[in-house]
């Protein structure tokens, strides 16, 4: 093994422990994000922790909770990273529920609005030009 092999492989080693210790300082969990950073690539989970905005601790009266930052990311991955999977599994469930609602309440909207302009609408003469309605042909018997 060469000198540059032996120097990657430390850094790749270390770097699990470089995002722990970032994940720390940023207010999350050390082993969530270090066990992260092996499964997935160290410079991946590193980036994505240092692009993580900060949890907001006083808003939500409780430490570490990431309550609040769920709704600024999407997405499973945010869900997993905050650790609120039963709150998140709420919130996915309510906003489906209320997309249905939404959804329904505006396609009955739509069909109100077309049957409104469809008994606005004035009738339509089926005669042909020029023949009164009185003066229709009668088809079958002739006289």
């Amino acid at each position: 093994m060469s000198i540059l092999e032996t120097v990657i492989g430390a850094f790749l080693v270390l770097l699990p422990f470089v995002t722990s210790a970032v994940a720390r300082s940023k207010g999350r969990s050390p082993l969530i994000w270090g066990l992260l950073s092996v499964i997935l690539t160290p410079f991946g989970s590193l980036i994505l922790l240092l692009m993580l905005p900060e949890p907001d601790n006083a808003a939500a009266g409780q430490p570490n909770s990431g309550s609040a930052m769920l709704g600024m990311l999407p997405g499973t991955f945010a869900r997993i990273a905050f650790g609120d999977r039963a709150q998140a599994v709420r919130h996915a469930e309510l906003d489906d529920r209320l997309a249905t609602e939404a959804r329904d309440a505006r396609v009955d909207q739509l069909i109100a609005e077309r049957l409104h302009a469809l008994k606005a609408a004035p009738t339509l003469n089926t005669a042909p030009s020029g023949v009164a309605a009185a003066d229709r042909p009668t088809f079958g018997k002739r006289r």
